[in-house]
């Protein structure tokens, strides 16, 4: 069981994919109206569940088990 934040984020990457190949740190913050630092700390929580691949300075993108539980997550 995930908690909403991360089923927040997970949603909001998955729609910022849909409109950019690279979803980076400050695109994701501005979407879900949070500091940078808030989605930064977020990413690496993520990045550690294996929900998603993140590179510094490159950006962030869903893994498969990211993009799935996304998708859960829309569908409800």
């Amino acid at each position: 069981m995930t908690s909403a934040s991360i089923e927040n984020y997970l949603k909001a990457i998955y729609q910022l994919q849909e409109n950019s190949e690279t979803v980076t740190t400050t695109a994701l913050a501005q979407y879900l109206a949070v500091a940078p630092a808030s989605a930064t700390n977020m990413i690496k929580k993520l990045a550690r569940l294996q929900l998603v691949r993140h590179a510094p300075y490159h950006g962030v993108e869903l893994t498969r088990v990211g993009e799935k539980m996304a998708l859960e997550v829309l569908r409800h």
